[in-house]
């Protein structure tokens, strides 16, 4: 049911069962008395439409860091993801961070698919970058995305990889999605 503002009240007028069963029904529509889910929120969908939102997040921690040498964006070569799924509106806010390693001369990028109601293919415009790291315990990375442009819906959203040449290794590797 959507809210619909309540009657005017007028001076000695009683209110009939309907319209206090309207005015009661509308205050059913309020967050609090449609939270279900916990650490949801909610989110405008349309004029007085309110909707559930529910953040993911996943986490990938592979023991030893994993590698790819895949100049378009692909898996890792062992171990897939961090994937989330979430019901999203039209807007999310999408966060990546790895501790990217490379060897000289080569750059290594982390983005993300997004396949379901929506289907985008990662870009470096929306990726986390490291170039000449050498450092053996490699650099760790973070950025936050938001995407103006889904199709609302069930929407899962995976992390793939890339280098410009040579091998581009990765570690710990998370990816959080705040759907809107």
């Amino acid at each position: 049911m959507a809210w619909f503002a309540p009657m005017t009240a007028i001076s000695g007028t009683p209110y009939t069962a309907a319209q206090f069963n309207g005015f009661r029904d509308s205050m059913l529509e309020t967050e609090v008395s449609r939270a279900q889910t916990v650490g949801g929120y909610y989110v405008t969908t349309g004029m007085n439409q309110l909707a559930e939102r529910v953040p993911g997040s996943f986490f990938v921690d592979p023991g030893t860091p994993d590698t790819t040498t895949s100049t378009s964006y692909t898996d890792l070569d062992a171990t897939g993801g961090p994937a989330v799924q979430v019901i999203t509106g039209e807007l999310a806010w999408v966060s990546i961070y790895a501790s990217l390693q490379n060897a000289s001369a080569v750059a290594s990028f982390m983005s993300y698919r997004i396949d379901g109601a929506t289907t985008q293919d990662p870009s470096d415009s929306n990726s986390i970058q490291l170039t000449n790291s050498t450092l053996a315990a490699g650099q760790r990375v973070g950025a936050v995305f938001l995407n103006t442009n889904l199709t609302p819906g069930l929407n899962t959203f995976t992390a793939q990889y890339r280098c410009s040449s040579g091998t581009g290794t990765f570690a710990v590797r998370t990816l959080a999605v705040f759907p809107f």
